[in-house]
């Protein structure tokens, strides 16, 4: 492990290291920025993303962008994760089909007060800018939740069922439910029903 005190310029003197509280500021504040504009960017669609675009959109330089976000998918991630947090969304799925639809309608009663650019962004970050290793991660995780719902069922039917969760817990929902201007109470409750009556049918079959 390499010393601050090790450090020495080009003389052999110890070198000085500045580390302003003013500076790190700085720096976050440019970092908001850039997300900021790179969510209005990704509200006009995946092909308007561009690291240009982001600078642009942001008034900072080019190389600022890369400093601090090395590529666009670094970049993107960091969008994603600024996302969740202005949805309230946890990085860990509730293990049970009770928990996910209660975080569901909170998820969708936040939307009701997000811009519908935001809306927009979320969409493209959620269904277009997601790799596969993150939607495989999500299938896992509903798979488990689905398991635990239609214990002691096999076959197709749960396979189906954890399938259609990993569509509907998604972006392209809530965009979807926007356009059809049910992005509201009314809107949470018929996803509510929709998964509720799915599941009671898999269960009646099964029985």
């Amino acid at each position: 492990m390499i010393h601050i005190s090790n450090i020495r310029d080009m003389d052999g003197k110890p070198a000085r290291v500045y580390n302003s509280p003013l500076r790190e500021a700085q720096a976050e504040q440019t970092r908001e920025r850039i997300l900021d504009a790179t969510l209005r960017v990704l509200g006009n669609g995946s092909a308007a993303f561009t690291m240009p675009a982001v600078a642009k959109e942001a008034k900072v330089s080019l190389p600022t962008v890369y400093r601090l976000f090395p590529n666009k998918e670094q970049l993107a991630e960091a969008a994603r994760d600024a996302v969740r947090a202005r949805f309230g969304i946890r990085p860990t799925e509730p293990s049970t089909i009770e928990g996910l639809l209660e975080r569901q309608r909170a998820h969708i009663m936040r939307a009701t007060k997000a811009d519908s650019r935001l809306l927009r962004a979320m969409y493209v970050l959620n269904a277009e800018q997601l790799d596969d290793a993150s939607i495989e991660q999500r299938r896992a995780v509903l798979a488990s939740t689905v398991r635990s719902a239609l214990k002691g069922i096999r076959g197709k039917d749960r396979i189906y069922f954890a399938q259609l969760l990993s569509m509907l817990f998604s972006s392209s929902t809530a965009l979807m439910l926007w356009r059809f201007r049910l992005l509201n109470e009314d809107g949470a409750d018929l996803f509510d029903w929709l998964v509720r009556t799915l599941l009671a049918g898999i269960r009646a079959k099964d029985a």
